[in-house]
């Protein structure tokens, strides 16, 4: 009678154990990341100076922090999200929008940019002192309306390339 006795609590306390590791189980440390990087080109050839930004397609069920990066000379980005502090994108299909930083007036300040970058210290892009055109049509600047669509992150570290093309609307 003993021995059943301590079983029949042994299994008492195993069942209030692990039910109480069950909602744990659970629980997850947010959402998964994959390296993402790749080359942007403009009709085929690299578009430098452009924002590469990764917007979880929430339409898709896709949801999280956006990433982005800005190209170099080569056309070569390499996404971060500065939300999550982590290199990457989250994982799922994402709406991607390329944006002409080269388009954007520089911001009244530009003198102390420009000062910064003559003492040698890290500056961002430098920005023109006027807007200009912008070498990437609009609609890839929209979220709601750009081509870059249903671009999926997988897990693991991946290479996306992208050719925006001038003639869209």
């Amino acid at each position: 009678m003993h021995t059943l006795r301590r079983s029949a609590s042994r299994l008492v306390l195993f069942i209030l154990l692990t039910s109480g590791l069950l909602p744990l189980a659970g629980c997850s440390r947010g959402p998964e990341f994959a390296e993402v990087e790749g080359t942007v080109t403009l009709d085929g050839k690299p578009l430098d100076n452009v924002e590469v930004v990764f917007l979880p397609d929430a339409e898709k069920g896709n949801h999280g922090a956006s990433s982005s990066a800005y190209t170099a000379a080569t056309g070569h980005y390499r996404l971060h999200c500065e939300k999550a502090d982590k290199n990457g994108a989250v994982l799922g299909l994402h709406r991607v929008c390329v944006n002409d930083i080269t388009a954007v007036a520089a911001p009244a300040d530009q003198l102390a940019i420009l000062q910064a970058a003559a003492e040698g210290k890290p500056t961002l892009p430098q920005l023109p002192l006027k807007s200009k055109p912008s070498r990437v049509p609009l609609a890839y600047s929209d979220a709601s309306q750009t081509p870059l669509r249903n671009v999926e992150v997988k897990l693991g570290p991946q290479t996306l390339e992208f050719d925006v093309k001038s003639d869209q609307k």
